[in-house]
């Protein structure tokens, strides 16, 4: 859950989706700004949660390096495109 939060507030180009139903089956009580992130990060396919029948997120399981590492490259690749053109590149 504490993931979730800090990547909405690290990456300015992933958005909270506020909900008041969480497809995830097992975040029921969790804070409504927890709920959204969760739901911004399966809106855009970051989280695919930790199991699917049910769907579950595991918010108060910890994440491995390999988890933080496959959210990472899944947010950035979300990114815009903010490499240089090489007209605008400099020598």
């Amino acid at each position: 859950a504490d993931m979730a939060i800090m990547m909405i507030g690290a990456f300015p180009h992933l958005d909270a989706v506020p909900t008041t139903q969480s497809r995830f089956s097992d975040v029921e009580g969790l804070p409504p700004e927890v709920l959204a992130a969760l739901e911004g990060m399966y809106q855009t396919g970051v989280t695919r949660g930790c199991s699917t029948q049910p769907l579950n997120y595991c918010p108060n399981q910890p994440v491995t390096r390999a988890q933080m590492s496959s959210f990472f490259v899944r947010v950035v690749n979300l990114a815009p495109d903010d490499t240089p053109t090489p007209a605008a590149a400099q020598p």
